[in-house]
């Protein structure tokens, strides 16, 4: 686990008013956020274009059997790394088959949301509401308190509301 897992883990430990750990291993609760951390982080990038995480790409084509052609003709690999399609280059008319985006047009580069972005790099307003997005989400798991969760889900949308708010002025 990587530092930044292990400052995550213990950021939401001290919104349950748990002590932090030197280890992942040290603490049930540390374990549980460790191993939720990728699900919470991809939930968390698909509900906006962050700047930070966005990316743009010419989309590989693959190829279609003579059946499949119509009426799309060309089809291309969905990146293994997308969370959320953000825009398609000036045109419109693509379908998702699967693993393919399937398009009448070529070539096909799209803007999306990755997750491949380093838990270092993230901007300190997403981490932040990622933690409380986390501990929020696994409140009811961890504590049993209802009152603990209605304060995190309010201090959740508040720190959202501010991660959003600073991602628009970057994304200027």
């Amino acid at each position: 686990m990587s530092d930044v897992t292990l400052n995550l883990a213990n950021d939401v430990l001290c919104l349950y008013g748990l002590a932090p750990v030197q280890n992942i291993k040290d603490s049930a609760v540390a374990s549980l956020v460790a191993s939720a951390l990728p699900l919470f982080y991809k939930k968390l990038l698909s509900t906006q274009n962050w700047a930070f995480a966005l990316k743009r790409l010419r989309l590989s084509e693959v190829p279609l059997s003579d059946n499949d052609k119509y009426p799309y003709p060309y089809a291309y690999a969905i990146p293994w790394d997308l969370v959320r399609l953000s825009s398609v280059s000036d045109r419109v008319g693509i379908k998702r088959r699967g693993n393919l985006y399937l398009s009448r047009y070529r070539p096909l580069t799209i803007e999306y949301i990755s997750f491949e972005v380093s838990y270092q790099l993230l901007p300190s307003y997403f981490r932040m509401a990622l933690a409380y997005f986390i501990a929020m989400n696994l409140c009811d798991q961890v504590t049993q308190n209802l009152r603990l969760r209605e304060l995190l889900t309010h201090d959740y949308e508040h720190y959202y509301s501010e991660a959003v708010a600073q991602n628009e002025m970057e994304s200027v």
